[in-house]
């Protein structure tokens, strides 16, 4: 079923003329998301589904029984067509600031990751089992303005039947992170200043750039809950 779901999405992205990167926008999921949806390794949020239709002028009510077979039986495709974009997942490491010093300039370039910048600040990835995941680093600002981790999270996104899976923020982490960036998120994420989520809520831009907190958390962020990707 995911063989059949996958060639009628590649169908629609010929359909579109964009590449993986350009079609980000407009499905807000990555490039290496999409090329697993594309390549039958993965079945896409149905949300996803609907951008392509919409980007293609496709109908998006012709596709829905397909999807829903995929996802009751997600059988892996035999011979899953290649896509010169992929990132093996193995290749693709998870967020990790390395410590050191981030100048004024250095910060401003690190608002948009891209592998250049990266590199230039010591950053690293590692792999996830969970699929759909998310992954996320809590960044604190110290006297100087430099940013360092305290806190990084890789996890699932709520899948059968689970509408939201909590995290409870470490100690390390819950009174000193300041700015957060979001790698790669396959579902909506929220901190709460109260534990198991509960108390105010406030979502998480998931577009890679760091961001500083919002300054209703006032230095408490007790929990992050990822919720139901479809």
């Amino acid at each position: 079923m995911r063989g059949e779901l996958a060639a009628e999405l590649r169908r629609l992205q010929t359909a579109s003329g964009m590449s993986l990167r350009q079609l980000e926008r407009e499905t807000h999921a990555s490039s290496s998301s999409l090329s697993r949806y594309l390549s039958g390794r993965t079945v896409p949020p149905w949300s996803v589904v609907e951008s392509l239709c919409r980007v293609a002028e496709g109908r998006p009510d012709d596709l829905r029984p397909l999807w829903e077979r995929a996802k009751t039986n997600p059988t892996q495709p035999a011979d899953p067509a290649p896509q010169p974009e992929r990132t093996p997942r193995r290749h693709r490491r998870f967020l990790v600031f390395a410590g050191g010093v981030l100048t004024g300039v250095a910060l401003a370039l690190a608002t948009m990751l891209v592998p250049a910048v990266r590199t230039m600040l010591g950053i690293s990835f590692q792999d996830v089992p969970a699929d759909p995941y998310y992954r996320v680093a809590f960044l604190s600002r110290d006297k100087d303005g430099s940013l360092r981790s305290v806190w990084m999270k890789t996890g699932a996104c709520p899948t059968g039947g689970w509408h939201r899976l909590v995290t409870n923020v470490p100690d390390t982490a819950r009174f000193t992170a300041t700015s957060y960036v979001i790698d790669e998120a396959e579902c909506p994420l929220s901190v709460f200043l109260d534990a198991d989520g509960q108390g105010l809520g406030l979502a998480l831009d998931a577009d890679r750039r760091v961001h500083d907190l919002d300054s209703r958390t006032d230095g408490r962020v007790s929990s992050l809950v990822a919720y139901d990707h479809r």
